[in-house]
């Protein structure tokens, strides 16, 4: 969803068009409009920066997720202030998951003996799961001071990598 979407038929119609629905963002099919998202089946609706959302979008997006149309929302932990102040009620519909940023600088400095082709490598191998990375690159790095390496290239990366069970 684009963060300029600010009114509630724009926001319903930019749903149904990543549905591959013909909508055209009026006031009028509002109403339309959310009646078709809240019978929509075998779908679910992502929300990235549920804080750029305008507050007066909160109480239809209640109304999709009380028809039984998942919605995850991702967004700045005000998000959930927000809602904990003004939408109670929404606010006891979702289920929460808190993911704290990885630090940069503290990634940096715990991985610096890790060329920067290896850690892409070991990255993509994993798919973004961050446990499984800092598991592997905690291996890379044991193997490297077991061989007396200064540093963990591609090809020892690599060989903890292949051991990976396909995803």
């Amino acid at each position: 969803m684009r963060p300029s979407l600010f009114n509630i038929h724009e926001t319903l119609a930019s749903i149904l068009k990543e549905l591959n629905y013909e909508a055209t963002a009026t006031y009028r099919r509002t109403p339309q409009y959310l009646k078709t998202i809240c019978n929509l089946s075998n779908c679910f609706i992502i929300i990235d920066e549920a804080n750029d959302l305008d507050s007066r979008v909160w109480p239809y997006l209640k109304r999709i997720i009380d028809a039984g149309v998942p919605i995850v929302f991702a967004g700045l932990p005000k998000v959930r202030t927000h809602l904990s102040r003004n939408h109670p009620d929404i606010l006891s519909r979702l289920k929460t998951l808190i993911l704290y940023p990885i630090e940069v600088e503290d990634f940096i400095e715990k991985y610096k003996d890790i060329q920067q082709e290896a850690v892409e490598q070991i990255y993509m191998a994993v798919k973004g799961d961050m446990r499984k990375f800092k598991e592997i690159c905690t291996d890379c790095q044991d193997r490297a001071k077991e061989l007396n390496h200064n540093f963990v290239d591609i090809n020892l990366a690599l060989e903890f990598i292949s051991d990976l069970p396909p995803q």
